[in-house]
């Protein structure tokens, strides 16, 4: 990033950019100390539906696209790699912290590739937007979906 492309950012996109760094790092330490079971309880309630969709204001909306690209920037920067599940923690922190219908996916690669081991992802959408780790719905089977609402 350059120097003077981020002192030209707002002040709250700057202080979004520090928050999410820190709670990137932090994130990493939970799921490398803590077991996925106990991990899980922090993503929401666990839904038993494979596909849903949050309705959103314009204002969440809004925020959404904000979380999306704070994280998108941030793990271009972080010194370790920002995988997938902890994107979607630092995007669970945001939404819950603002309100925002989320879920939080888990899933399996569809492909099985004699060569790689299982693969795993994990993402999260609120509304029609995909907050973190794309729209993997084509690729992913579904194992485990989380959310901040009761259906």
């Amino acid at each position: 990033m350059k120097i003077a492309t981020f002192y030209r950012m707002p002040y709250q996109e700057k202080k979004m950019f520090f928050i999410n760094f820190i709670l990137c790092g932090l994130a990493k330490i939970a799921i490398h100390s803590m077991s996925y079971g106990r991990l899980s309880h922090y993503f929401g309630h666990s839904c038993q539906m494979l596909v849903a969709s949050t309705l959103l204001s314009r204002k969440q909306r809004q925020c959404a696209l904000t979380i999306r690209r704070s994280i998108a920037l941030v793990v271009r920067y972080t010194p370790w790699r920002s995988s997938c599940l902890t994107q979607a923690l630092v995007a669970k922190f945001w939404c819950q912290r603002y309100q925002i219908p989320y879920l939080l996916f888990v899933g399996l690669a569809k492909e099985n590739r004699p060569s790689v081991s299982i693969e795993a992802h994990a993402w999260m959408t609120a509304g029609p937007i995909a907050i973190t780790g794309g729209y993997a719905l084509t690729t992913h089977q579904v194992i485990s979906s989380y959310s901040n609402v009761f259906f």
